[in-house]
């Protein structure tokens, strides 16, 4: 089943991407595996103390049926055709309604003043627009999909899903997205969840199979196969941090072998539908077999 979620974003959002200089970058999108761990959080913490194995197991039973899609931030109440392409997100319109930033730096103590190499800039997502021309500023919601495979324990409404009697609409209630957190960013408030057949151009024809039109922008990173290279895209390593207690005690410090995808945004074909298979942490795979 597939469910098309949206959040209404309150405070700026950052998804740590590569510096540049002294400046943190945010990705212009929140990937899957931002949800897997901001729901994975949510009910490892809520049922008992925390620790790296209890974490790790919550996560791998999150895993078992639910797989986040990738989440587009656009202007409250817009539905968009397709996720954009990559020269899209770079572009100076959608940098320009959507982005933002912030300077900081530490301050030593004796003398009250910066310390040194401690300044640098955060990147964000902003929560409302700037205007541009004569369309007033507006609110952001981040919006989505959810694809979901029936599992034991596990209930599903038109409206809600229901885990070994917990909700998950009031996880999704409950999360902080993002880094900085403490500093109050990533906070969001869930505004829909609904029963679909298609988000962001991707129409669901199995429980973890989607279908893309001729020329549309796949909206998830898409592993590359080291075989030819017939599509529109950019290759870069998708890797991240991850807790796990048999590698190290500490949030954070075990790093998986990366993986080589193309980015968010790959047109796959020109001239046909395309069909993938959705992945860990809603990563996409390339099904070649004819539609």
């Amino acid at each position: 089943m597939l469910y098309e979620v949206r959040f209404d974003l309150l405070s700026p959002l950052h998804i740590g991407w590569h510096p540049a200089g002294n400046i943190l970058r945010t990705r212009p999108y929140v990937p899957g595996k931002t949800l897997w761990g901001a729901v994975t959080a949510a009910l490892a913490e809520s049922g008992g103390p925390r620790s790296a194995t209890r974490y790790e197991d919550m996560g791998h039973l999150v895993e078992a049926f639910l797989r986040f899609g990738y989440f587009l931030p656009v202007a409250k109440g817009s539905t968009p055709a397709q996720f954009p392409g990559t020269a899209e997100l770079r572009d100076s319109i959608f940098q320009y309604l959507f982005l933002d930033s912030f300077a900081s730096t530490a301050i030593e103590d004796a003398c009250l003043a910066a310390q040194p190499n401690s300044l640098h800039e955060i990147e964000v997502l902003r929560s409302r627009t700037r205007p541009l021309c004569d369309c007033p500023a507006q609110p952001v919601e981040l919006v989505g999909g959810l694809w979901v495979a029936e599992g034991p324990g596990l209930q599903l409404k038109s409206d809600d899903l229901v885990w070994n009697g917990r909700s998950l609409v009031e996880v999704l209630r409950s999360i902080q997205l993002g880094g900085k957190r403490g500093y109050g960013f990533g906070r969001v408030r869930l505004s829909a969840f609904r029963r679909t057949e298609d988000v962001l151009s991707a129409r669901r024809t199995g429980p973890y199979e989607v279908v893309l039109p001729a020329k549309a922008a796949a909206p998830a990173h898409v592993i590359w196969d080291h075989g030819p290279v017939p599509h529109q895209g950019t290759v870069e390593p998708w890797v991240g941090r991850e807790w796990r207690e048999s590698r190290t005690g500490a949030a954070g410090q075990f790093i998986p072998p990366a993986s080589l995808c193309y980015a968010p945004g790959l047109v796959a074909s020109s001239d046909r539908q395309t069909r993938f298979q959705v992945g860990q942490y809603g990563v996409w795979t390339l099904d070649p077999s004819p539609l």
